[in-house]
């Protein structure tokens, strides 16, 4: 309804409360509706790729790490901390490029690549570290088009968060929200028209 109308009629029952019975006022709020955010296609996980990296559990591959936070907190020390980053054994680099249209292949980088019939080109790969509650992902040197989506989300389905190319920071990073672990996916969709054919 549009604000103009929504004015008048507020106003319009003005005068008539004061001749009839108490009308209790009524608020509306100025807040604009939001789009319904799109979920993930789960490519990955529907395109069965096994996970781009494993890693072994902090307790075998990072305990270094856990007595340095143990030592950290035991100290009083402020701020908390609650968790350590570790590289992949392999970085891996993704790009996007015009070929992928004419070729289409289902595979990119250890992860599932699509070209959808609306257009674009979906990416999606996932990350397994052995026994961790949670699991975050950093992604470096990122150059993405406007209207680039993300998501990250979980193995079992229950979380899974979005994102957008607005994340990325001043010095081409981005740091995945936080999900349960053991086992964290990612899936990136650049929009039609951003890799041209």
């Amino acid at each position: 309804m549009p604000r103009k109308w929504i004015y008048a009629l507020v106003l319009s029952l003005i005068p008539q409360s004061i001749l009839a019975t108490e009308i209790p006022p009524v608020l509306l709020p100025d807040v604009p509706v939001k789009a319904e955010i799109p979920q993930a296609l789960r490519l990955a996980e529907k395109s069965a790729v096994p996970p781009l990296a494993t890693l072994r559990s902090a307790e075998s591959g990072a305990a270094d790490q856990l007595d340095a936070i143990a030592a950290w907190n035991g100290s009083g020390r402020i701020p908390v901390r609650n968790g350590f980053s570790r590289p992949l054994p392999a970085p891996r680099e993704v790009r996007f490029t015009a070929d992928l249209l004419k070729r289409q292949p289902s595979r990119l980088a250890g992860g599932a690549l699509l070209a959808p019939p609306s257009g674009g080109l979906v990416w999606g790969a996932g990350v397994r570290v052995a026994d961790s509650r949670r699991l975050r992902l950093h992604l470096s040197q990122v150059r993405l088009p406007a209207g680039t989506q993300m998501w990250v989300y979980d193995q079992d389905g229950k979380e899974e968060v979005a994102f957008d190319a607005g994340a990325v920071t001043q010095g081409a990073e981005i740091w995945t929200p936080s999900v349960e672990g053991p086992a964290a996916r990612f899936e990136v969709r650049l929009p039609k028209g951003a890799v041209e054919g």
